[in-house]
């Protein structure tokens, strides 16, 4: 997920909230340079990043974009942080 403020003028506090709203979720989540990963199921995600919104608008963000990547599997199970990993592994050999 990646959001962004459009006239707050607050981008490091939203963003600091946002992650204590994603912690708040239970789910697994990681901070990279284009914006949030959160992991979990379906459901869950969605009301996570409604409850970003909400909870961005509720400190004042009068607009908020936020552009998300869906990434669903169902052959296996296979975390981002598995993901990474693999990726990292086939890159040093």
């Amino acid at each position: 997920m990646c959001g962004a403020d459009w006239g707050g003028g607050q981008p490091f506090a939203l963003h600091r909230h946002l992650r204590k709203v994603i912690r708040a979720a239970g789910l697994t989540h990681q901070l990279s340079p284009n914006g949030m990963a959160i992991e979990g199921p379906w459901d869950a995600v969605m009301a996570c990043v409604r409850a970003c919104h909400d909870a961005l608008h509720a400190m004042g963000a009068p607009r908020i974009f936020t552009t998300l990547k869906l990434n669903t599997r169902i052959d296996r199970e296979q975390s981002f942080l598995d993901k990474v990993a693999s990726v990292e592994q086939q890159l040093q050999g």
